[in-house]
């Protein structure tokens, strides 16, 4: 990234009075970028004119984009051409007007100011590698990610090139020239199957003694159906993780009550697959009293799941309390789930 005061300057001192939106044509001390120049830039655009016409191909939202564990990569434009000179030169912050070397061209795709949030997040972040594919050629792309930026990539003319991107063994791949993503894409990242339903599961508590009505309660669930899961990685061929978050809290507690839980989450939470219940991955969650935790439950489903129904029944350690039947008026044991696409793909 290039941006600084003398960059600024020569902005104003060279645009102030522009109005066209293409660039000026090349003099004789234009360079000749390598075969294998890439560059990636934040855009430095005061004047509106970093976006080049004619000859850009706009890209539909999302259709330009590969998603994965902890990244996002984003194009929402592109175009083709063998020389950048004079205001774009400037405001795509290149060292110097350039010209494509004889028989190359240059791709230049535009990061979207605003872009996708990544499906999945880790910490510490999953590493992923970034290579750009060019007729067979590979070379590593360095950034590419920052928004309202311009990346620049030295081809040869009208050789294909692809976008590459590999996290945890797995890569997915992007065509640079159509915006179209490669039969190795992960689907599920880009249908996003969730659902937005809105039951609250509860379970009843007796705390100190007392027969009612402190409770075990989550609130609303957040559920979505990943391919990837932070911890256990890809699921299996046909295979996804469906994904359930939310707050464990304990409910109407009286002043000075001082329960802790301790839920077995194999053994408290089961989603019905095919007839048959399917219980969480093993792990512990906990909460006490006044200090709500957020918990990640994650179950092995098939990728095609429509619908299912959650379960809930508390087992495990409650300090200072008893596990009890029944549920409150606020809450029931039992959430019906319906999966939906919610991005086209």
């Amino acid at each position: 990234m290039r941006g600084s005061v003398l960059v600024t300057a020569a902005l104003i001192g060279v645009l102030a009075g522009c109005t066209g939106t293409s660039a000026t044509p090349a003099d004789d001390d234009a360079s000749v970028a390598p075969t294998d120049f890439t560059a990636d830039n934040k855009v430095l655009d005061p004047y509106g004119i970093a976006k080049p016409s004619p000859g850009v191909v706009d890209f539909e939202a999302r259709r330009a984009e590969l998603l994965g564990p902890d990244f996002v990569f984003q194009f929402d434009w592109q175009t083709v051409v063998q020389e950048i000179t004079g205001d774009l030169a400037l405001v795509w912050q290149l060292p110097s007007e350039l010209k494509a070397s004889p028989g190359n061209e240059f791709i230049v795709l535009h990061v979207p100011a605003k872009r996708d949030a990544p499906p999945v997040t880790s910490d510490p972040p999953t590493p992923y590698k970034a290579e750009l594919d060019i007729g067979g050629a590979v070379r590593t792309l360095q950034g590419g990610t920052t928004p309202d930026s311009i990346v620049v990539v030295s081809v040869p003319i009208g050789a294909p090139a692809n976008l590459r991107v590999t996290a945890s063994g797995r890569t997915q791949s992007l065509d640079l020239r159509t915006g179209q993503r490669g039969p190795d894409a992960v689907q599920l990242f880009y249908t996003r199957p969730s659902w937005s339903g809105t039951t609250e599961l509860e379970s009843l508590l007796a705390v100190n003694r007392q027969p009612c009505c402190a409770a075990i309660g989550f609130g609303k669930f957040d559920v979505s159906l990943v391919p990837y899961a932070p911890g256990q990685g890809w699921a299996a061929p046909g295979r996804a993780w469906l994904r359930a978050t939310a707050s464990l809290q304990l409910l109407d507690l009286h002043p000075g009550d001082d329960a802790t839980v301790s839920l077995d989450a194999a053994k408290s939470f089961t989603i019905t697959v095919a007839g048959k219940p399917v219980p969480a991955l093993p792990r512990t969650l906990g909460a006490a009293a006044n200090r709500p935790a957020n918990i990640e439950l994650l179950f092995p489903v098939p990728e095609t799941l429509q619908s299912t129904t959650l379960t809930f029944k508390a087992v495990g350690r409650c300090g200072g309390c008893q596990f009890t039947s029944g549920h409150s008026s606020k809450g029931v044991g039992s959430a019906p789930i319906s999966l939906q696409k919610t991005v086209s793909d």
